[in-house]
């Protein structure tokens, strides 16, 4: 494929982008209590904008960016209640998504995901969060292998 002559070298990237998991390393989180998810491996970072579990917007990069996580919890025996997905922006929280056993301790394995849109400034940054609910009150292992704790996003060209 040739792009049409005039167009710019990377005028149509969705760009910047970003790909990190938790590599190999399971984490251990508190029950109910909202802890940040460690994402040690980056998969993809265009512009060196991710880093200490973070994305941050780039100068000069605002705009609107397509976000999708994804977080593995597994507590080893059927005891959770619930589980929560959160992404904060600047320091708060701005999205969350629970899965909710009906507060019954049935579940054993849960990975609720999301994929968003979020109007991002140039300073802004995001990072994401997980918080468990166990009948047993003890801590949940996100789990790392096969990449389903994962934190992405890019730029939407055009928007």
């Amino acid at each position: 494929f040739t792009p049409a002559s005039g167009l710019a070298t990377g005028v149509l990237a969705n760009t910047p982008a970003f790909l990190a998991t938790n590599g190999s390393t399971d984490q251990l989180i508190a029950n109910d209590t909202a802890v940040k998810i460690t994402l040690g491996t980056e998969v993809i970072d265009t512009d060196n904008a991710f880093a200490d579990s973070r994305f941050t917007v780039p100068s000069g990069k605002g705009g609107k960016y397509l976000i999708s996580a994804g977080i593995d919890f597994f507590s080893g025996s059927n005891n959770m209640t619930a589980n929560n997905l959160k992404i904060y922006k600047n320091g708060s929280q701005f999205y969350s998504h629970t899965y909710n056993g009906n507060g019954n301790a049935n579940l054993r394995r849960n990975s609720p995901t999301t994929t968003l849109v979020m109007d991002l400034s140039a300073g802004d940054y995001i990072e994401l969060y997980g918080v468990t609910n166990r009948a047993d009150g003890l801590g949940t292992n996100v789990k790392a292998p096969e990449g389903a704790t994962f934190f992405q996003g890019y730029k939407i060209i055009g928007a």
